[in-house]
């Protein structure tokens, strides 16, 4: 009885797939529009710091900050005490 469900569900499947790729597609257009007018806009350097401080205020831009620095310090500090481990 179920093996003569799998052809079903596989064309079920198959018609969500053109609507869920162009939602993918219409949505990587709108961030791809976004951070174009981002760049546009804020031509020097500054980052997401700049760009969450003068959209959001100044805690906002705080949590980015934190944020990139957590991820270019946190892996490394990982990696370090991996590396010095006693067996």
């Amino acid at each position: 009885m179920l093996t003569v469900l799998v052809p079903v569900a596989g064309v079920a499947a198959f018609a969500l797939i053109i609507p869920l790729t162009i939602v993918i597609l219409a949505v990587l257009v709108l961030v791809t529009l976004s951070y174009r007018e981002v760049v546009q806009v804020y031509t020097k350097a500054g980052g997401s710091y700049v760009v969450a401080r003068d959209n959001f205020g100044v805690n906002v831009a705080q949590i980015a900050a934190v944020a990139l620095a957590h991820r270019l310090h946190g892996d490394r500090g990982r990696a370090d005490r991996s590396r010095h481990r006693t067996p």
